[in-house]
């Protein structure tokens, strides 16, 4: 499974896959920073892993769910960042790494494949979501991942029919917000205690809505339709609707 469905300057975009990337996802999902801000608890063991990557693909009743592994590409950027040099056979981005490998992942990450840093896609329709592990954050890699996204997104001829992303996060993860706010999406609704924190045993966070209108300049003529109930949720005005 070599295919990329987008790439940037340092990452790459593939379709999540259980048989590639089960191990790196479950070092995020296993991982109490990582679900921080996430409704559901982090994951025991590799199986449990298993089933939230299962749940994250499409189905006929869903043919929106779907996510891309965020992949961390070898360049001599990345490479300095991970190794301090640039000698390409100290490249190891799971150095320091423990835990639960299968030999068929092992025997991946020795033929040279790329390490799975994060996720992003689509959790609800229209709605994208993701995260990232705690070892990558701060370096730039969640905005370069979403705008990479959003313009895949976009380009889609199954996605033409929209004109608006919705996204949300918890206004305590500042940083989130600020990937969001520098790839375009204005603020809409703020809900107060609207969601439950799994890693917190469940205590009540608020939550800010925030949406991004289709550029014009990504050739799709899409007329501006009435708002749906969910987009009204969200809070999204200032839009001329059809009636």
């Amino acid at each position: 499974m070599a295919a990329y469905a987008a790439t940037s300057p340092r990452l790459h975009l593939q379709t999540l896959s259980e048989d590639v990337h089960l191990y790196d996802l479950h070092t995020i999902e296993s991982n109490p920073q990582s679900m921080l801000w996430s409704t559901k608890k982090v994951t025991t063991d590799i199986e449990q892993t298993r089933a939230v990557l299962r749940n994250s693909l499409p189905t006929e009743e869903q043919p929106w769910n779907e996510r891309w592994a965020i992949l961390l590409r070898c360049t001599p950027e990345t490479l300095y960042d991970q190794t301090g040099g640039n000698d390409m056979a100290a490249w190891n981005p799971w150095k320091g790494e423990t835990g639960y490998v299968s030999q068929e992942e092992m025997e991946q990450r020795k033929a040279g494949k790329l390490r799975l840093l994060g996720v992003i896609g689509i959790v609800r329709e229209q709605e994208i979501g993701y995260k990232i592990h705690p070892k990558f954050w701060g370096k730039g890699y969640m905005s370069e991942a979403l705008r990479m996204f959003i313009e895949m997104w976009w380009g889609m001829e199954v996605n033409k029919k929209y004109d608006r992303l919705l996204a949300a996060a918890d206004p305590e993860n500042k940083a989130s917000l600020r990937v969001l706010e520098k790839s375009g999406f204005q603020k809409g609704e703020y809900r107060k205690a609207f969601y439950e924190r799994g890693v917190l045993g469940g205590k009540k966070s608020d939550l800010q809505c925030v949406y991004l209108l289709r550029p014009a300049t990504s050739g799709v003529q899409v007329s501006l339709r009435k708002m749906s109930s969910k987009e009204i949720r969200f809070g999204v005005e200032g839009i001329q609707t059809e009636e």
